[in-house]
């Protein structure tokens, strides 16, 4: 397709547009036309991974079973959003005092190393703290192998 149609002479944006709704597209037909996971599969992958996102069914029936706490999951989830935010400055701030060094805008590069350093710490310890979260969840609900038996 890219080369097919020139499309690598075309400003920039119009071959990315085109292969990103291509991929868009391929996409919502396979899972349109594939079957649905069993729910037996969709619990067990909740249970192994706790995704954030559309899984309410899924969540509230295992919650139900006392196998998933709800508040801990939004405290972790919490927890996650904000050293994903810190995660995002982290890496602006560490680009950015590459390229003021390349330029040698010393100034500039100290103070985002500053920001570096204080964006990655603080990644560091959200996700410390969701970490910590997640396992006090882990110790306190059944074991996996009983999910695994309430599963069956």
């Amino acid at each position: 397709i890219w080369f097919g149609l020139g499309a690598s002479e075309w400003p920039f944006w119009q071959p990315i547009f085109l292969l990103l709704s291509i991929g868009l597209v391929g996409s919502v037909v396979v899972a349109l036309l594939t079957r649905p996971e069993s729910n037996d599969t969709l619990r067990s992958f909740y249970l192994k991974v706790r995704p954030p996102g559309r899984w309410a069914p899924v969540r509230n029936a295992l919650a139900a079973e006392g196998l998933v706490d709800l508040v801990q999951e939004r405290r972790e989830l919490q927890w996650d959003l904000l050293a994903a935010v810190c995660g995002i400055i982290f890496c602006f701030s560490i680009t950015y005092t590459y390229f003021l060094s390349v330029v040698l805008n010393w100034r500039g590069a100290a103070a985002f190393a500053v920001a570096t350093i204080a964006s990655g710490v603080a990644f560091f310890l959200c996700w410390l703290r969701s970490a910590r979260i997640s396992l006090f969840a882990e110790d306190s609900l059944p074991t996996t192998a009983s999910a695994s038996a309430v599963m069956t």
